[in-house]
């Protein structure tokens, strides 16, 4: 594929990602400038295509989780002054950086992740929906009790969690649209 071609697949991806991370989520304090927005939603794209690179090839679960906390560290630090609390927790970094490295993998232009994108529709499946929120919560402890249960049920499955989400998150597409595989 040329360059023309992937940049355009990435650029699609990041948008994708990023509005799905953000959309039934109330990132930003009220009444902020538009130019902020555009800035921060730069910021986050300049970011993911960074972290993007590091997963050529395989990552620990350990160095992932790392990369979830600098990269909310880091946002919050640039543009706390634009966002609800003051924070972009880790819930909704896990779902910005755990989608975009989903689209990458299915690719073929990375390794396959470690973990998958914790949104409510796996949180749900996972039989934690009322308890932990991906656009609420901001600790390490629940992103890793998300990453416990999804490994119990790929392993039940005899998947990675990144196959199992993907298996998970296909057959509830056939469902929803009422289409047959």
């Amino acid at each position: 594929m040329d360059e023309e071609k992937k940049e355009f697949l990435n650029n699609e991806i990041l948008s994708s990602s990023i509005f799905a991370g953000l959309t039934r989520n109330r990132i930003y304090k009220q009444k902020i400038d538009e130019n902020d927005r555009i800035k921060f939603k730069n910021n986050l794209k300049h970011k993911l295509k960074e972290y993007g690179r590091g997963y050529k090839t395989k990552i620990s679960d350990t160095e992932h989780i790392e990369n979830i906390k600098r990269f909310s560290d880091g946002i919050s630090a640039e543009f706390g002054k634009i966002l609800n609390g003051n924070r972009f927790r880790i819930g909704t970094s896990q779902k910005l950086l755990n989608l975009y490295l989903k689209y990458l993998w299915i690719l073929g232009w990375i390794s396959e992740p470690p973990h998958c994108p914790f949104d409510s529709i796996i949180i749900a499946e996972l039989g934690l929906g009322a308890e932990i929120k991906f656009t609420k919560f901001d600790s390490e402890e629940d992103y890793n009790s998300l990453v416990t249960a999804a490994a119990k049920k790929a392993k039940d499955a005899k998947l990675s969690i990144a196959q199992w989400e993907l298996k998970v998150f296909n057959r509830r597409f056939l469902k929803q649209n009422k289409l047959t595989p």
